[in-house]
């Protein structure tokens, strides 16, 4: 894609292009190209075994501002060298709830962004399994410019992983490197360093195995060190334009933060896996004659109506009131 002033891409799946997947119109001289790239799939532009864009497959040049210039809900995999750059002279960049795996091949230029601005923006991102070696991973160009916060990295080898101005309550985990390396900051606050993200993907939710993934880069609820993270956000979509604010869908309970990394978490609202536990009700004394009966405890029964209600799968659906599911107005 060759982007000019004001675009907007959204939805495209985006591979198998030799050069880049969105690049201005201009890349030496563009002060005016814009881009808002959303809900994209993009992947083997170059693969990571083969040379790949120094330059990034996905470019920004002088043009626009971190308002303007925008990658988005996107998941970004397979891919030789750069992810993420702006050139010429800095306007500003955000990347925001994106999915950044197995991507840079050989040699240098493999960061996943890289930009230069103090208004620059990286948030809500999950970035995992980095081949090759480079001096950072996400670059500000400084540490006097831009903010990265509330992201997830996992499995990266790099000299250091990010640069900025602002790093603040991002998690680290399996990274090749002393942790004292991790970060280059003018400010840091409230980072988790080495303590396991416990993706779905991985064989386990009580050991640190987040190596043994199999895809799926979402967080297991509550168990995951990323629930509630991300104190003082206002961001309220996720990478799957879920709303982060709750943290469940049938239950309406709000989080008092939202969860670290691209995908928010939802807590299960209820196990629909235990069965109610019966219990016997008897109208007389225990152990004298008569006949009794059973019924579900009134912990039970709750249990039970949740589990009807159970988050995502099994939402109720909507009923009328009472007056207007029956013919005439009733007489009680």
């Amino acid at each position: 894609i060759r982007y000019q002033k004001g675009w907007t891409v959204s939805g495209f799946e985006i591979r198998d292009f030799t050069y880049g997947a969105a690049i201005p119109q201009d890349t030496t001289s563009d002060t005016e190209s814009t881009l808002i790239l959303r809900d994209c799939e993009i992947h083997h532009c170059t693969s990571r075994n083969t040379n790949g864009i120094a330059a990034g497959a996905i470019q920004f040049g002088s043009g626009g501002d971190p308002d303007t210039n925008i990658v988005e809900r996107c998941t970004i995999y397979e891919m030789g060298k750069k992810l993420i750059s702006q050139t010429g002279t800095d306007s500003g960049i955000t990347v925001r709830n994106c999915l950044m795996f197995s991507w840079g091949g050989t040699g240098g230029n493999n960061e996943a962004i890289k930009t230069s601005n103090t208004g620059s923006l990286v948030e809500f991102n999950t970035i995992s399994d980095y081949q090759g070696g480079n001096t950072y991973l996400v670059s500000m160009g400084s540490t006097a410019k831009g903010t990265v916060k509330y992201n997830i990295f996992n499995r990266l080898t790099s000299s250091q992983i990010v640069q900025a101005a602002t790093v603040d309550r991002n998690l680290f985990f399996n990274i090749g490197r002393a942790s004292a390396s991790y970060i280059s900051a003018g400010t840091e606050t409230g980072n988790i360093i080495d303590d396991d993200p416990l993706f779905e993907g991985t064989a386990s939710a009580t050991t640190s195995t987040s190596t043994q993934r199999s895809g799926d880069y979402s967080l297991r609820g509550s168990y995951s060190p990323a629930w509630q993270g991300a104190s003082g956000s206002t961001v309220t979509e996720d990478i799957r334009n879920d709303g982060r604010s709750r943290g469940s869908y049938a239950a309406g309970a709000r989080s008092t933060a939202p969860s670290l990394g691209a995908y928010q978490i939802y807590e299960k609202f209820t196990n629909p896996g235990i069965e109610p536990e019966e219990v016997d009700i008897y109208a007389h004394a225990p152990g004298s004659s008569g006949v009794g009966f059973t019924i579900l405890t009134i912990k039970n029964i709750i249990h039970a109506w949740q589990t009807k209600l159970n988050d995502k799968e099994t939402i109720a659906p909507a009923t009328a009131p009472f007056s207007k599911s029956v013919k005439g107005v009733p007489n009680l």
